[in-house]
């Protein structure tokens, strides 16, 4: 685009043109900028009157463009997504209807188990005795919760091969129908692996015994045979064993510990260890009748540490971040937010969001038996970190920002805070019909396959395409951005136009100590931009990391984890 200042019949017509393709996205924005610091956005105010002014005569043309984006999107469809990225894997992946029928099989199925679409599932192919199972597993996928692992299955393999070890859980298609999810697992016993595990989980031999027993399908009866004990007693030590691991039945033990296998197998390759399967979503219905979604990651008897996800991101792990979770004892409670990830929808973007998340929070932690504990807020979901710890102070230690936004109405740091950033913030607030256009196309684009053409431009600078390239890293982002958007491309929107809101408030609430931990390298944050902030705040210190920009988290996890007020002295565990 040139330097000249685009006109109203300019901006519209981009506005349109991205409803048929996100091929104009950045010239859009590159235009609303330029119309912004024209009007005189030269970052010395927050700039909301000039927004409304400048914007507001547009909005009826964005919102035309923006239902036109929203009739040819795919944002609707989060059960295609998942089967883009199923067909990226190397494992056999299907999904399958109540009635056996398949409904989409990737390549790995289609070639090792004879899986094809819309043809049924030969029975054949499962192990002997276990199709009553099977059957009954998938009549149970309308009446079990979101995401639930109803059992483990062999296959044989349709080559001649080893039989496959397929999981089968439950998932929702575009429709919000019950669909059932088949995954490979690998959880061939292996001693030096099985090792590793108990040490990881503390396991006692006896409860090795027990998970050997699990995975290899022996019986309890025979373990307890072979073992000289009681059935009962066995049974006994297996529900203990459960109950330790935070798991629900045999098949998740069974499935945690293929995950585990599996990773420790890659190492470093790709693809990625499968992040549903290793912090699987749980749900929480608080007191008001609002749902909370949550993943936990680390080990079981790891002492807590609360997280809120990054927009981007989400509950991306890779292994070498899993890896320092148990190396330090740590367990990571990742929740999301309102709009998200099976998520209650949100309330209006208003003060009062903090103010019932923290309410929220608050029960979710006393169902998980956790008192007090530090809370990490990612990028914007610091403003959530900052509202529990103004609404609910008894049960924050400390605040940990990584790479965080900040208020920007008021204070000396605003001016420091470019137009672009304001901007994608203020037109939420004074121009809403502008900005969800903007939002919305960024993310068609993204889900059109422009992903990682989108990273490269928002991510603009080496450190940080560097650290793309790590295979796990952008595994992950596929995986959680389907999350993050799986009710609609508004999980976004609202938190863009919470980011607009005053919330300087909940800042000024929080007693407890806080640390903001900032890329030496972050292009929109920067160390200076925070220490100007944090110079008015209670208690606030800021930690500028080197060798780090945007994806601090994913560069220095080490040095985030090392800048936890008292780490050496958590208590709080998960309750069980």
């Amino acid at each position: 685009m040139t330097n000249s200042v685009p006109t109203d019949e300019t901006l519209v017509a981009l506005a349109y043109a991205m409803a048929i393709g996100p091929e104009r996205l950045y010239e859009l924005q590159e235009g609303l900028s330029a119309r912004l610091r024209e009007a005189g956005g030269d970052g010395s105010t927050s700039g909301e009157e000039l927004i409304a002014g400048e914007f507001g005569s547009l909005e009826a043309h964005f919102a035309n463009a923006l239902e036109m984006l929203h009739q040819g999107s795919r944002q609707r469809r989060p059960a295609w997504n998942a089967i883009q990225l199923m067909e990226q894997d190397h494992r056999a992946l299907a999904m399958v209807g109540q009635g056996a029928e398949v409904r989409y099989a990737n390549d790995a199925a289609r070639r090792a188990l004879g899986l094809a679409t819309d043809g049924p599932i030969d029975i054949d192919l499962l192990e002997e005795g276990s199709e009553a199972a099977f059957r009954a597993a998938l009549s149970r996928l309308g009446s079990v919760e979101d995401n639930r692992i109803l059992g483990i299955f062999k296959m044989m393999d349709a080559q001649g091969g080893p039989p496959r070890q397929m999981g089968l859980k439950q998932v929702r298609d575009d429709n919000g129908v019950a669909t059932g999810y088949l995954f490979e697992m690998s959880a061939i016993w292996d001693v030096v692996l099985a090792t590793k595990f108990k040490d990881l989980m503390k396991l006692t031999g006896a409860e090795l015994e027990i998970l050997r027993a699990i995975v290899t399908g022996m019986t309890l009866s025979d373990l307890a045979e072979e073992r000289g004990r009681k059935v009962s007693t066995v049974r006994l030590q297996a529900k203990r064993l459960l109950a330790k691991l935070h798991l629900r039945s045999q098949t998740e033990l069974a499935c945690l510990y293929a995950a585990f296998a599996e990773n420790e197998a890659r190492g470093t390759r790709s693809p990625a260890w499968d992040d549903a399967d290793n912090h699987p979503r749980r749900r929480f219905e608080s007191s008001a009748g609002r749902v909370l979604t949550y993943e936990v990651a680390g080990p079981p008897a790891g002492r807590s540490i609360v997280f809120f996800p990054a927009l981007l991101g989400g509950t991306t792990l890779t292994p070498g971040m899993y890896r320092q979770l148990f190396a330090r004892g740590l367990r990571l409670i990742m929740v999301w937010r309102p709009g998200m990830a099976g998520c209650s929808p949100p309330s209006d973007p208003t003060m009062s969001a903090f103010r019932d998340y923290a309410a929220d929070m608050a029960e979710l932690l006393d169902m998980l038996g956790i008192e007090r504990c530090p809370v990490i807020g990612h990028i914007t979901s610091i403003m959530f970190a900052y509202g529990l710890a103004c609404h609910q102070p008894d049960r924050v230690e400390s605040v940990i920002g990584v790479n965080p936004t900040t208020p920007c109405h008021r204070g000396a740091h605003v001016s420091a805070i470019s137009v672009d950033e304001k901007l994608r913030f203020m037109l939420m607030r004074r121009a809403p019909k502008v900005g969800r256009m903007l939002v919305h196309a960024m993310l068609a684009k993204v889900e059109a396959g422009f992903d990682e053409e989108f990273l490269t431009r928002f991510l603009d600078n080496k450190i940080d395409h560097e650290t793309m390239q790590d295979p796990h890293l952008r595994d992950g982002f596929r995986k959680s951005f389907s999350k993050t958007i799986e009710q609609g491309y508004d999980s976004f929107s609202h938190e863009l136009a919470l980011c607009g809101l005053d919330w300087q408030p909940v800042v000024d609430g929080t007693r407890c100590p806080v640390v903001l931990c900032v890329g030496e390298s972050n292009p929109v944050y920067s160390p200076d931009l925070l220490r100007t902030f944090a110079h008015a705040q209670h208690d606030t210190k800021v930690l500028g990391l080197s060798g780090a920009a945007h994806l601090l988290f994913y560069q220095r996890m080490d040095a985030v984890l090392d800048a936890i007020p008292h780490a050496d002295a958590l208590t709080d565990r998960l309750a069980g």
